[in-house]
């Protein structure tokens, strides 16, 4: 019986620790030129949990740009638009999600300088259930 119980409480403790396993790779945000006032950034995330997720929404250093919104590309007739996705981004379980140009990707709005190369942005990502994550994101050219 004892044994029965350390395999349930072991069960449980796997469980909890697996539920919101997000894991976020190869952030990069893209160079602007001088006057520009968006800029665009793209990372991979993946839900190792076993539940799904959601990315609620993503917020930037008010030094940087004002606001960040996720976006995606979808075809309208034969022009590409960009979407807001205003619900957020789903994250399946044991899935993985990559933003790339041309895609899901992050917008940030009201750039108050431009993006350069070499520099870093710090972006904190706002999930439904897992814990928000701040990454340090290198600004390329692209």
């Amino acid at each position: 019986m004892r044994l029965v119980k350390v395999g349930l409480y072991a069960l449980l403790f796997v469980s909890f620790f697996s539920f919101a396993t997000i894991e976020v790779t190869d952030a990069k945000a893209r160079a602007t030129f001088a006057m520009a006032k968006t800029g665009a950034a793209y990372l991979t995330i993946t839900n190792k949990g076993i539940n799904a997720d959601v990315l609620e929404r993503v917020t930037v250093a008010s030094t940087v740009a004002k606001t960040v919104e996720i976006h995606t590309v979808l075809m309208d007739g034969e022009m590409m638009r960009m979407q807001a996705l205003s619900e957020g981004l789903s994250l399946p379980p044991k899935n993985t999600v990559t933003m790339q140009p041309g895609g899901i990707h992050l917008m940030l709005l009201e750039l108050v300088s431009p993006l350069t190369e070499g520099d870093e942005i710090v972006l904190t990502l706002h999930f439904k259930d897992a814990e928000p994550k701040a990454l340090r994101v290198p600004v390329v050219k692209m």
